[in-house]
């Protein structure tokens, strides 16, 4: 049976601590106050895979410059996937190009899952994960702004 992989301190923070227990402080890679832009190596479709998702990733912390190459990894494997089951749809079962397709298809398939799951792109992953904004608020923030005695309103 395999170990489990331990949760990045980051993750544990965003699915919350019901142990209570010291989370303990890893080194963060760092991150760009920029979204990052897609790799030049990437394929088209890939590229406008990220342009689809690095926004909302970078948003919750989770795209930082060492994740960009396993988030250009599932970029790819997206655009093959895509790629693979398109061009099988070209042919039939019958043909040797359909097998090849459809076995490039699943396996990038089966790359993306893993992947995502690493980013929480699944809906598993995301009921581990409740990630919000990264700024700190208090836990008291909105309860005045927009009363209208409220001078900050105006």
């Amino acid at each position: 049976m395999k170990g489990r992989k331990p949760t990045p301190a980051h993750l544990q923070l965003l699915r919350g601590n019901p142990s209570k227990r010291p989370i303990p402080p890893e080194i963060e890679p760092e991150r760009s106050p920029n979204i990052p832009e897609p790799p030049a190596f990437l394929m088209p479709a890939a590229k406008t895979e990220w342009r689809r998702l690095a926004a909302g990733l970078h948003h919750m912390g989770l795209l930082s410059l060492g994740d960009e190459h396993p988030f250009a990894a599932y970029c790819q494997a997206y655009a093959r996937w895509v790629g693979a089951g398109e061009a099988a749809a070209q042919f039939g079962p019958e043909d040797s190009e359909w097998r090849a397709l459809v076995r490039v298809e699943r396996q990038a398939g089966e790359l993306m899952l893993r992947v995502a799951t690493e980013f929480g792109m699944t809906p598993s992953a995301r009921r581990r994960v409740s990630a919000g904004p990264t700024e700190a608020r208090s836990k008291f923030a909105g309860l005045i702004a927009g009363l209208p005695d409220d001078p900050r309103v105006h």
